[in-house]
């Protein structure tokens, strides 16, 4: 809780001696703040070096036709798009996931409407989750309001 109230009080620049000893009945000093920062900063460079690339999210993902419809088959890697049990830290995962998928894919000339497609992702993400493997997200599709995506189940 010391470090979480430090850090909320760095982040908005209000740390100052008087407002942590009443918030907290406890003193931070200047090296303190240092030293939270540099643990701060060598946690997120850590962080962004394991979590980042394409591998870390998909086992695979390849363009398919079904039907006469082109679509692009994810195969996700479920502990790695559910870390946990909040739904907030999960959707930000699921955008961070799609931005590797979309440096994957994006050349390709099957590769359209990326809004319409993070749209889809995002809601399968957070509807049918874990229960299906792959997704399918496809790029003839235009609608990018994630609630009229959810309202057609993913296929609007």
């Amino acid at each position: 809780m010391e470090y979480i109230n430090i850090y909320y009080l760095i982040q908005n620049g209000e740390l100052y001696s008087n407002d942590y000893d009443i918030s907290n009945h406890m003193y931070a000093t200047q090296k303190d703040v240092e030293l939270y920062r540099q643990y701060m900063s060598a946690l997120s460079n850590n962080n962004a070096r394991a979590s980042s690339g394409y591998s870390k999210y998909f086992n695979s993902s390849k363009w398919i036709t079904r039907n006469g419809v082109v679509s692009l088959s994810i195969n996700f890697k479920g502990s790695a798009l559910y870390p946990n049990d909040l739904p907030a830290a999960n959707y930000a995962v699921a955008k961070t996931a799609f931005q590797e998928l979309y440096k994957k894919h994006k050349s390709s000339s099957k590769w359209k409407h990326t809004a319409s497609m993070e749209a889809q992702f995002l809601c399968h993400h957070m509807t049918i989750g874990k229960l299906k493997n792959p997704w399918n997200l496809e790029p003839h599709r235009t609608e990018t309001d994630l609630g009229k995506v959810i309202a057609k189940g993913c296929n609007p």
